[in-house]
C-alpha cells in the first residue's frame, strides 16, 4: 500500500508542474537571423509506436518555423552563423505502472533550448556552447496519449516563435 501511494503522490508531482508549464530563463531575440534545428533520438519504442519520432517531429518544429517567418539555417550555415545558434528538443519519456505491473501511462520530460556559441569575457579566445533559452515541460499521458507529446512540443515551440516575432519586428 505504500508503494501505491508514492506513486500516487509522483503523478501528482509531476502533473502539477506539468500543467504550471515551468517556465525557465528568457532571453532578449533581437538580431537573430535564423537558427539550425536538432531534435534528439527519443528512445522510447511506445513512443515512436504512437507516431512520436525524431524524423516527424524535425519536419513538424521545421515546417511550423519557415510557415512563421523563421530561417531554418543549414548546418553549414548554422555554423556559420554569428554564435551558430540552433534549436536543440529533447523529449524523454518513461513508463509508469502499478505495483502489478500493469501499464499505467508515461511521464515525459521535453526540453526545447536555444544553444549559442559565446565568448568568455575572461578569456575571448575560448569559446562555449551555452542554453540562451529553454522552455520545458514535464507532464504526465495515459497508456495510449504519447501522440499528445507532438502537440506539446508544437506549443513550447509556439512560446519560441512568439519571442522570436516580437523581438525581431
Amino acid at each position: 500500500m505504500k508503494m501505491t501511494f508514492r506513486m500516487v503522490s509522483a503523478f501528482q508531482i509531476v502533473i502539477l508542474f506539468g500543467l504550471l508549464g515551468v517556465h525557465a530563463q528568457t532571453s532578449d531575440l533581437h538580431g537573430l537571423k535564423g537558427v539550425g534545428v536538432n531534435v534528439e533520438s527519443i528512445d522510447n519504442e511506445d513512443a515512436q509506436l504512437q507516431g512520436v519520432t525524431k524524423d516527424g517531429l524535425l519536419r513538424a518544429i521545421d515546417s511550423t518555423l519557415i510557415l512563421s517567418g523563421v530561417r531554418v539555417f543549414t548546418q553549414e550555415e548554422c555554423w556559420a552563423s554569428p554564435g551558430s545558434p540552433y534549436l536543440s528538443l529533447h523529449v524523454d519519456v518513461l513508463p509508469v505502472s502499478d505495483v502489478n505491473n500493469a501499464r499505467l501511462g508515461y511521464t515525459y520530460d521535453i526540453q526545447l533550448q536555444l544553444k549559442e556559441n559565446v565568448k568568455l569575457i575572461r578569456s575571448p579566445e575560448k569559446t562555449v556552447e551555452v542554453i540562451t533559452w529553454e522552455e520545458p515541460r514535464l507532464g504526465f499521458v495515459g497508456r495510449d496519449g504519447l501522440g499528445h507529446l507532438k502537440d506539446v512540443v508544437m506549443e513550447l515551440l509556439g512560446t519560441f516563435v512568439s519571442l522570436y516575432s516580437t523581438s525581431n519586428r
